[in-house]
């Protein structure tokens, strides 16, 4: 066993040594006369068992987090075509109109960043709704009232969906530094009791090796 041994590995071999340490009364017997008696062992069950646990809420976690992100990018996708449609026929019923092309940032390039890209649709959509003018222009391309408000909804869901997003990102990045914690204590514990293991069973190889204790070559 050794520090690069995959989370996996550790939660294996760590079972092995302490679940097998606790149920054999033999090597026990022989562990309890160096220090570790059954409430020691049992310290080192409870720190495997919180790692298991640990484990278990980062990979959870790490799911709903590809699964926000997967959610955000459809949303995403869906609002980009259909704000870019609804753009272009903007900018063809307001081309003689300034007043218009400055309220809804009809002019230049789409930002590439979600922030930008986002603040120049909620913008487009808002100064849109507020502006009877615009919108009775507009209307007469079949954009009516209630096709503005459903793209609006669409912009709203989006930014919901990139909240959640970063809402589980955070919560992922919690429990991977949870585990690691966790691991760090657990890992001591076990450095220590291999070493006195070894010596309290080193008349019995058959034990050591019972531990998983024997380095393989």
């Amino acid at each position: 066993m050794n520090s690069k041994m995959s989370i996996a590995d550790k939660l294996l071999n760590y079972g092995v040594l302490i679940n097998n340490a606790i149920t054999d009364a033999a090597i026990a017997e022989a562990l309890n006369a160096f220090g570790y008696d059954s409430a020691k062992l049992a310290q080192g069950k409870a720190l495997l068992e919180a790692f298991d646990a640990l484990v278990k809420e980062q990979i959870k976690e790490y799911g709903e987090q590809f699964e926000a992100t997967e959610m955000m990018n459809s949303a995403w996708k869906s609002a980009q075509k259909t704000y870019m449609k609804s753009l272009k026929i903007a900018r063809i019923v307001f081309k003689n109109n300034q007043a218009a092309q400055t309220a809804l940032l009809l002019n230049g390039i789409r930002k590439i960043s979600f922030s930008g890209w986002l603040h120049q649709a909620q913008t487009f959509y808002q100064n849109l709704e507020e502006n009877a003018e615009f919108m009775t222009a507009l209307a007469e391309y079949g954009y009516t009232s209630e096709k503005i408000a459903d793209e609006k909804a669409l912009i709203n869901e989006l930014e919901t969906a990139k909240h959640s997003q970063a809402k589980e990102k955070g919560e992922a990045q919690q429990a991977t530094l949870n585990r690691d914690q966790k691991l760090d204590v657990l890992d001591e514990w076990v450095s220590e009791f291999k070493v006195i293991a070894k010596i309290a069973l080193e008349d019995n190889p058959q034990w050591i090796e019972k531990l998983g204790l024997i380095e393989k070559s």
